[in-house]
């Protein structure tokens, strides 16, 4: 009866023992020798405690009465806890290294559950020795870099994966399923029970160990943090594990200023970018906004300016993690990082066409167009300044923004823009046009002045249209009371090119009909503000002359201009 012996570790009051629990005979034959092999249970029971028969001298028997009976049936005589005590006469020692023979994997709460042939000991595991796979003889896999491991020696060591190791073994195809979680061992990944104890047979990739058990990952991801970047127009998400960046729909985030915005007041995002196009596996996106998003965002000053206005709904299965598992909604997050927009606004190019009037301007940031001030923008002939050929624009402008929200379109009025026209060698070309801005001239994001271009580094301009077209005539009026003719065109003229000798005056439109007519003698000429009407002063002579004639000049009718 195998039950009647107990191994202990000292022949009276032992600190250690144990009781088998079972054998087989190896003995065949009646005899004074009996042999017989250990369960593996006891067997492991046994190498499972250092104190007991890890050595000769902590290797003792007793033994009950009910051990065997002689060939006459005589009871046999009991070893006794007590002394001398019967200490072993041989003990040979384990010469067989510890294999794994199988591992379980569940992904949900990052537990790792190592099977081993024989009984190691806990503190002895190297969790770098461990390397997961998606498949043998795979080049590439997750190594662990730490853990905690059960305090217990045993057959089986429970491993609780770091929260960094399972992050990356989320992200590998080692945790999708089943059919892709591999593992291999570095030589001496750990060491048996024994009193010389020995290291454990390494796993190479090539016989890489499929998993026997695997438990998935059911749990939702979720947004753990955010940071609202409006210096960089990023929007940068962080998630409790790996996702999947395909699919990945942008246009399910939206942004609102509190928790309890309307959905009138919130912005859902009709694009963007994930930077640098990350593969799966990530745990963190930066969403490069869409120039829309950042217009509409920048313009509204009530909005994603500080961190208490930039709150993140997120819509129910915009996000998968790699176990295809989808996030759950979210309908309202404040960020954990508000950062405004800080970059200096600048003016990185312009341009003007003198025909239209148009003067357009393209900053390097949304600009908020209410805030233009056109008497801070200067036209000059160089980047230095001369006296004579500036022109400070009035601030009598129509101006509208652009649809990029970058560029504003600045419609000059006719009166800046016949004057900055009539001041010789200023605007004719793109060599001797340059423009300086004061820092109040417009704002960007967050009210910031724009960078100011002093005088000395004026900005030439990049696109310049020249007036091509020819004024046309449009009306004129003859004042015989003011002794003066005005004769208004369609676009801005030249005073001092109007030769007043050239004008002559009939009764008929054909001047080959007509039966009086005048030609003028000259005429003081003077000019409207807006360059686009002429007055000649007649000459006294003239006038008389024209008094004189009684078929010309009397009525609309009889009154007809050449020139």
């Amino acid at each position: 009866d195998f039950t009647a012996i107990k191994l202990q570790s000292l022949f009276e009051n032992p600190g250690e023992s144990y009781t088998l629990t079972g054998g087989s005979l190896v003995t065949a034959q009646n005899g004074s020798v009996v042999a017989f092999n250990l369960t593996q249970t006891d067997l492991d029971a046994v190498k499972n405690d250092l104190n007991l028969c890890s050595r000769r001298a902590n290797c003792y028997l007793s033994a009950t009465t009910v051990l065997v009976t002689d060939m006459a049936g005589n009871a046999f005589s009991a070893i006794a806890d007590g002394p001398p005590g019967f200490i072993v006469q041989s003990l040979v020692d384990d010469k067989v290294a510890p294999q794994l023979v199988l591992f379980d994997l569940d992904v949900n709460t990052g537990t790792l559950l190592l099977s081993w042939s024989e009984p190691v000991r806990s503190s002895s595991l190297r969790s770098s020795a461990i390397t997961f796979l998606t498949a043998v003889n795979s080049t590439t896999g997750v190594t662990l870099t730490g853990g905690l491991t059960s305090a217990a020696n045993g057959l089986v060591l429970n491993v609780t994966l770091s929260a960094v190791d399972l992050q990356a073994l989320k992200s590998s195809a080692a945790a999708a399923n089943k059919s892709f979680a591999f593992l291999t061992l570095a030589a001496a990944a750990a060491t048996d029970m024994a009193f010389v104890a020995l290291p454990s047979v390494a796993i190479p990739a090539a016989r890489a160990l499929a998993v026997n058990r695997f438990v998935n990952d059911v749990v939702p991801p979720r947004i753990t943090s955010f940071h609202v970047n409006m210096d960089r127009d990023r929007l940068e998400v962080t998630f409790s594990e790996p996702i999947r960046t395909a699919p990945f729909d942008v246009k399910r985030f939206s942004l609102k200023p509190n928790c309890s915005a309307p959905a009138s007041a919130t912005r859902r995002l009709t694009g963007g970018t994930l930077v640098g196009n990350p593969s799966n596996g990530v745990t963190s996106v930066s969403i490069q906004l869409s120039a829309a998003d950042i217009i509409a965002l920048k313009q509204d000053v009530d909005f994603a300016t500080h961190i208490n206005n930039s709150y993140l709904q997120v819509d129910a299965s915009t996000v998968q993690d790699q176990s295809a598992v989808f996030m759950l909604a979210v309908p309202c997050l404040r960020p954990a990082l508000h950062t405004p927009d800080a970059t200096s606004l600048r003016l990185q190019n312009y341009s003007i066409n003198m025909q239209t009037g148009w003067f357009n301007l393209t900053f390097s940031d949304v600009v908020i167009v209410t805030s233009l001030d056109a008497t801070a923008f200067q036209f000059q002939h160089a980047k230095q300044s001369a006296t004579g050929r500036t022109f400070r624009l009035t601030g009598r402008t129509n101006f509208t923004l652009s649809m990029n929200g970058y560029t504003v379109a600045v419609l000059l009025n006719n009166l800046d823009l016949f004057a900055l026209k009539s001041i010789a060698g200023l605007a004719t070309n793109e060599n001797n046009t340059y423009l300086t801005m004061r820092a109040e001239a417009v704002d960007g994001p967050g009210s910031q002045d724009v960078v100011a271009i002093t005088d000395g580094n004026g900005l030439k301009v990049s696109q310049f249209i020249v007036d091509t077209s020819v004024p046309a005539f449009r009306a004129a009026v003859l004042d015989l009371d003011a002794g003066s003719l005005n004769i208004t065109f369609s676009d801005t003229v030249s005073g001092s090119s109007v030769n007043a000798s050239g004008v002559t005056l009939a009764n008929r439109a054909n001047l080959a009909l007509a039966t009086a007519q005048i030609t003028l003698r000259g005429g003081r000429v003077e000019q409207s503000v807006d360059g686009r009407t002429v007055s000649i002063v007649l000459l006294a002579d003239d006038l008389n002359r024209l008094t004189r004639l009684q078929a010309l000049g009397t009525a609309r009718a009889d009154t007809f201009i050449s020139f």
